[in-house]
This record gives C-alpha cells, structure tokens and sequence, in this order.
C-alpha cells in the first residue's frame, strides 16, 4: 500500500474507510526519571488518535516496541498500513 505524502503530512484520504483505524501509526518517547529515562511507546489508530497498545521500559531495548506492536495486532488485527517516525 502507498501512502502519498505532501507538505510534511501523510495523505491517507484515497484509502477506503472500510474499517476504522486501519492505517496505525506508533511513537516513542522518553520520560526523564532521577537516574536516568523510562521509554515509552503507543500504538495508535491513524484516524482517531486511539491508544490501541502500550509499553513502558527502562532499557531503549526495541523488544517492548515489538511487544506493543503485537499485542495490538493479538486484539485488533493486522492493519494494512503502519507508519513509524523512525529516521
């Protein structure tokens, strides 16, 4: 599936809306602690901004991403399209 980009955003308007949030999207960030960072990562519905999965670490391991990852895919799913701001 190709997802056409223009002006820095993702167009997904030409995708059919036969099923709700098949597009995901996931973010990672950090959260500053006393010694250090705890990671977090979001699996997300494209269109609705929903929460679909989560994960907290404290080790920039990318197992807990994965973990995320599948636990959304073992309740909703596999989607067609997943979009990650890995650069």
């Amino acid at each position: 599936m190709i997802i056409r980009r223009h002006a820095g955003i993702f167009d997904t308007s030409h995708l059919s809306r036969e099923r709700e949030d098949q597009v995901w999207c996931s973010d990672i960030t950090f959260i500053p602690i006393v010694r250090g960072y705890l990671y977090m990562v979001a699996i997300m519905g494209w269109a609705t901004r929903t929460v679909l999965s989560w994960r907290v670490t404290n080790t920039m391991h990318g197992d807990f991403c994965v973990d995320a990852l599948n636990e959304a895919i073992g309740k909703y799913g596999p989607r067609e399209t997943m979009n990650t701001d890995i650069h």
